[in-house]
């Protein structure tokens, strides 16, 4: 009997009408209400924070602006890269040309450094030091002259062989000029020779510096525009040095007054309360730059009467709009609830043709979205889902194959085409019988993976063609040890990458060129790398690739065709095979080259 009146008390119907004013009242109204008392008694602390915030974020913007004019002065600096200085294609050809006076060489490396100085009014300097310490300079109008031997302490001081990247140096007095006053920070770059792609790495030719004024600080100081009664400074936490301040004769010394408190500023917190003032404090990214505003206690308290009827007002109008919420609410979930509730009741029924019409974008649409995949699911798994879906991936594996195979053979078909038109002798024949040997291995093998030296070989005669096509302006170079020749990998998947190495990047390119292909093992992976020495592409054409391999479409739309379908196709079958931690990388420097690296497990023969 007691088990009854339980359960029928448990089945007693409560509309979520009533839940929903229970709700408002408890989580909404009353917590409102007692929160809004509470900021009143305490709103001298919460306007506080809110004051220092707001100086945190204009001490951000600072540092941002700081960060805009590193990146700037980083890209100026390899300008230098770019420049082409009158016969001459490359900056390290200037450099190692050793027919010219080094008057001349003098007068055109000036004329290089005077670019950069122009490209910035706040830069003031620009010097380029060699290895072997020539020296070269230029700087704004009215030029002082070069002390050469302050110059070459300040650069043996500064200077980091293995940078590759950009060096700020903090701000100091430019006594490396005779009599300058000038208080500049300096960014410095290694420059490297472009030689090929192992020196652009390794090989340092000199060191650029560009001296960009303190005033530039001074200026983004002045526009953010902190007010009165504010003391901002810039100090080098590593040093623990004044970069920048309001008096110029500080630069350079250590933080005086606050020198004690910056062990204790941590990116944790954003500022921190002294006897008589506050600091607040953030880095400059990537340095170790810290931008300061000081600023007293009295004047930080003298904010926090103009918001006390702010409150008020904010709790008057809070409450409005939370009745309104409420009420918008309770009309537009009671009517979705009830589609959802006959729905339910309709499924327990065994109706699973039934769908729940509601679209809204909140918890009932996600719950009827659910519920509607549910049932559709749920007549899937009925009609044997699991088995429609395998077979679905086995043609899915057989289709990326076979796309690999017409677009191999059309591009071998042409390249015989226009050798046709252009020779009437026995290369044509020559040229067939590579073909023919090409088409035996894309074609009579059933086999979809085979040993490493038959797909190496298969490029050979792919190269063959290649060879004879251009008239041998274009190597083909392997590097196979024994112990991965008989490594099982799939097949045609080098074809697609060698095939854009002679398009794109031997064919636009003057005079000839190379390809090379090695493997290695390294542990249990298999590294296959495949290389030219073609014109190569911009970062951003390598971005765009990457985007294309880990998208759904087979290759890039042009018109009513597909194009790259080559990589993307062998990308997605090496994912589908061994897993999503294998697959292809791809790095090219423009005028250099392109690497396309394969990373596979290491399987020789069944093992």
């Amino acid at each position: 009997m007691i088990k009854k009146i339980l359960e029928k008390r448990r089945r007693k119907f409560v509309s979520m009408l009533t839940k929903s004013i229970i709700a408002f009242l408890c989580l909404c109204l009353i917590p409102f209400l007692f929160i809004g008392f509470a900021i009143y008694n305490s709103y001298v602390s919460s306007v506080k924070d809110s004051y220092l915030e707001n100086l945190y974020q204009r001490t951000v913007y600072v540092g941002k602006n700081c960060s805009d004019i590193f990146e700037e002065m980083n890209e100026n600096s390899k300008y230098i890269y770019k420049y082409n200085i009158t016969e001459y294609h490359y900056f390290y050809e200037l450099i190692e040309d050793k027919t010219i006076s080094e008057s001349q060489r003098q007068s055109q490396i000036t004329d290089v450094l005077r670019l950069i100085l122009y490209k910035n009014r706040y830069i003031n300097h620009v010097m380029f030091i060699t290895k072997d310490g020539k020296q070269y300079s230029c700087m704004r109008p009215p030029e002082i002259m070069l002390n050469k031997n302050t110059l070459q302490a300040f650069h043996e001081e500064h200077y980091k062989p293995e940078d590759r990247g950009y060096q700020i140096i903090a701000t100091h007095l430019t006594n490396y000029y005779y009599y300058s006053k000038l208080y500049d920070f300096s960014i410095s770059r290694n420059i490297m020779n472009t030689r090929t792609i192992q020196t652009a790495q390794d090989d340092v030719i000199g060191t650029i510096y560009l001296d960009v004024s303190n005033q530039y600080l001074k200026d983004i100081i002045e526009e953010t525009n902190f007010g009165d009664n504010h003391e901002v400074m810039i100090i080098d936490k590593r040093k623990q040095n004044f970069v920048y301040c309001t008096e110029d004769y500080d630069i350079g010394l250590k933080a005086g007054s606050v020198e004690e408190w910056i062990p204790y500023m941590v990116p944790e917190n954003t500022y921190l309360k002294t006897s008589d003032s506050y600091l607040v404090y953030s880095t400059v990214p990537d340095t170790d730059w810290i931008i300061i505003d000081k600023i007293a206690i009295s004047d930080v308290e003298s904010s926090f009467h103009s918001m006390r009827n702010t409150t008020f007002l904010i709790l008057g109008l809070g409450i409005l709009v939370l009745g309104a919420i409420y009420l918008y609410y309770s009309k537009t979930t009671n009517q979705p609830i009830r589609k959802l509730q006959n729905a339910m009741k309709q499924i327990q029924k065994g109706d699973l043709d039934v769908r729940i019409p509601i679209y809204s974008n909140d918890e009932i649409g996600t719950v009827a979205e659910g519920v509607n995949e549910m049932v559709k699911s749920l007549q899937h798994h009925i009609q044997r889902v699991y088995v429609a879906e395998l077979n679905q991936k086995t043609m899915e594996l057989d289709a990326l194959k076979s796309q690999i195979q017409p677009h191999y053979l059309y591009n071998t078909l042409d390249v015989i085409r226009m050798t046709a038109l252009t020779n009437d002798d026995m290369v044509t024949a020559q040229m067939l019988e590579n073909l023919s040997s090409q088409l035996k291995y894309l074609i009579g093998a059933k086999e979809d993976k085979v040993p490493l030296r038959a797909e190496i070989e298969n490029i050979k005669n792919y190269f063959n063609l290649i060879r004879i096509r251009f008239e041998n302006r274009f190597e083909l170079e392997v590097v196979l040890p024994k112990e991965v020749e008989e490594a099982i990998i799939p097949r045609l998947i080098l074809q697609p990458a060698v095939e854009n190495a002679v398009n794109h990047g031997l064919r636009p390119k003057a005079g000839r060129g190379r390809v090379e292909i090695s493997a290695e093992k390294s542990g249990n992976l298999l590294e296959i790398t495949v290389m030219d020495d073609g014109v190569g592409f911009t970062q951003e054409r390598v971005d765009e690739l990457y985007a294309l391999l880990e998208s759904s479409e087979p290759g890039k739309r042009t018109g009513s065709t597909w194009e790259s379908i080559g990589l993307k196709n062998v990308y997605d079958r090496i994912k589908m095979i061994y897993g999503e931690d294998y697959g292809i990388t791809i790095s090219s420097y423009e005028g250099i080259g392109t690497i396309i690296k394969y990373t596979m497990p290491v399987i020789i023969g069944e093992n």
